[in-house]
């Protein structure tokens, strides 16, 4: 389904005419294989497996309380209270992955669509975000690189940095880590 998105997306961008060489089919694209590929590589599994991290489930709560206490600005981390040692991006974009893929956000509540049979798991919402930031990054180190060592070193460079132990982890935990080295790579 991510990858048909991709695709379908690509081509609007191409009918828009954003693209620098327009005739040039999505199928030839190495951008497109390379978002495909990292897609394939990473979402399958992304939710099958629980919070293994502490922070990850820190990190889902506090998202959690955010919706839960409809306020957005202010952090709280159950009963400790105030929590202001991370960015709040991360939490927002958690926080918007749940309400869009429909979890549950009531106290006791987070599993209950999993037991009821609907998917997707809350560790699936809570990593798919980090997984778009790492996405996004990757695919700007391809941009970038393109122009200077051309579309086939860049594609395999990209895919590369993809499977590295390091951004692979990354890409697959609900941390702050990647929010910063995502957008940081790009």
């Amino acid at each position: 389904g991510f990858v048909w998105l991709t695709a379908a997306a690509a081509t609007l961008v191409q009918k828009l005419g954003f693209f620098a060489d327009p005739a040039r089919p999505l199928w030839r694209r190495h951008g497109f294989w390379l978002i495909a590929l990292s897609a394939l590589l990473q979402l399958p599994r992304l939710g099958s497996f629980g919070l293994i991290d502490p922070w990850e489930t820190h990190y889902g709560e506090v998202a959690r309380e955010m919706l839960a206490r409809d306020d957005w600005i202010s952090l709280w981390w159950a009963q400790d209270g105030w929590f202001y040692s991370k960015p709040i991006a991360n939490f927002w974009a958690q926080g918007l992955s749940f309400s869009a893929l429909g979890v549950e956000w009531a106290p006791d509540r987070m599993i209950a669509t999993v037991a009821a049979g609907r998917t997707p798991q809350p560790e699936w919402a809570a990593r798919l975000p980090v997984f778009v930031l790492a996405l996004v990054g990757q695919h700007v180190l391809y941009l970038g690189a393109r122009r200077y060592v051309g579309r086939w070193a860049a594609f395999w460079g990209s895919l590369v940095l993809a499977t590295t132990p390091y951004w692979y982890f990354l890409t697959r935990q609900s941390m702050a880590d990647m929010s910063y080295v995502g957008p940081l790579t790009a």
